[in-house]
């Protein structure tokens, strides 16, 4: 058995070691403790962290969120800018306006949320904000094309999301770490 077939042989004993026991450790970042999980390759040449449990923990934000505030803010840059083309054209132009100003507003807040953005609590704003948005937005093109409500009082609770997602981002963008730490 050569040296390289050895260490590959203790690896996976360990991994396996690790995989049975569950063995946790603590890391300790900058902004306090998180618990995270430690693993070494099946090659073992370096150590890996897994920082799953940190969204649990409250301490950071979830892979599915950013993908959600990304996917959100490119679909109303893509609106905002197909309404303001149509706005141009058109005669009643009214909602398509709002359209077009709304989510060109909120597409790059969004965008930079879901980009760089770390922390729960922006997570859940940036949420808020997106849903506020969209329903604000579908409400306004429901009537536009449609000439009917998405729902009652659906412009007001988009609006009202807004607010409130706003805010969340202000109060997030407040405390230390939340941010981009």
């Amino acid at each position: 058995m050569t040296s390289g077939q050895a260490s590959a042989k203790v690896a996976r004993n360990s991994v396996a070691q690790l995989d049975e026991s569950l063995m946790l450790a603590p890391v300790v970042d900058d902004g306090g403790a998180t618990v995270s999980v430690i693993f070494v390759s099946h090659t073992h040449r370096h150590a890996l962290v897994e920082r799953r449990l940190a969204w649990k923990m409250g301490t950071e934000m979830a892979d599915w969120v950013r993908r959600v505030l990304v996917g959100v803010a490119c679909l109303l840059g893509a609106v905002g800018v197909a309404t303001a083309a149509m706005a141009s054209h058109g005669e009643d132009v009214r909602n398509l306006a709002a359209i077009s100003a709304m989510a060109l507003a909120h597409a790059p807040v969004l965008l930079i949320v879901g980009l760089i953005g770390r922390s729960r609590p922006l997570a859940v704003a940036g949420l808020v904000l997106a849903a506020g948005c969209a329903i604000f937005v579908a409400d306004l093109a429901m009537r536009h094309w449609v000439g009917t409500s998405l729902f009652p009082g659906a412009a007001p609770i988009g609006g009202g999301g807004m607010i409130l997602g706003w805010l969340g981002v202000a109060i997030a963008g407040m405390f230390r770490g939340l941010l981009n730490e």
